[in-house]
């Protein structure tokens, strides 16, 4: 069930909330509260918005852009997952967002074929959830001034996967902290 939109949705001052899916966003079966569903591509631009209580709250599979602007997404399973199939690519960038109290991962990237996946995260929190930001199966994850703590795990790579600190970011206080797989000042 849910809301299937064509390729573009602006969503501002929205509440998701106790749902088995979220929102889904991409080329799959519409599984979440909203779902934006196209063969083609898909553009997302997302403000100011409660996630709480979802399986998980956003997935994001084939060729979406997508934006999350000063949002939450709270006391769920998985937060963001950006998982693109085969040579489909995804970027998404979280900006101002918190991620609190997810029993997975707040935010996973990539994973089995999905090295096209990408998630930029600017100035967001992820503290007491299982993972704080995982990255693997040769997807990458860039982060500036951000906070990692209160996690069972903050940072977790695998499989030629990248996950790029700006420098600024705070990692710490996670039962196991984990570390960015490089530094690259900001220019």
């Amino acid at each position: 069930g849910g809301l299937t939109l064509g390729s573009t949705l602006f969503g501002a001052d929205l509440r998701v909330e106790a749902g088995s899916g979220g929102v889904t966003l991409g080329a799959t079966s519409v599984a979440g509260a909203l779902a934006l569903t196209s063969a083609a591509s898909v553009a997302a631009s997302v403000e100011r918005t409660g996630f709480d209580r979802n399986a998980t709250a956003v997935a994001v599979t084939d060729n979406v852009q997508a934006e999350f602007d000063a949002s939450s997404v709270a006391a769920g399973g998985t937060g963001l997952s950006v998982q693109p199939g085969g040579a489909a690519t995804s970027r998404v960038q979280v900006r101002g967002t918190s991620f609190y109290g997810n029993s997975g991962d707040a935010v996973v990237v990539g994973g089995g074929a999905s090295a096209g996946a990408s998630v930029s995260l600017v100035s967001s929190q992820l503290a007491a959830n299982g993972t704080g930001l995982r990255v693997q199966g040769g997807a990458a994850a860039y982060a500036t001034d951000t906070t990692i703590t209160r996690n069972a795990t903050g940072v977790s790579t695998s499989g030629g996967a990248t996950a790029v600190s700006a420098g600024d970011n705070r990692l710490l206080d996670n039962t196991v902290n984990g570390a960015f797989t490089s530094v690259q000042g900001k220019q």
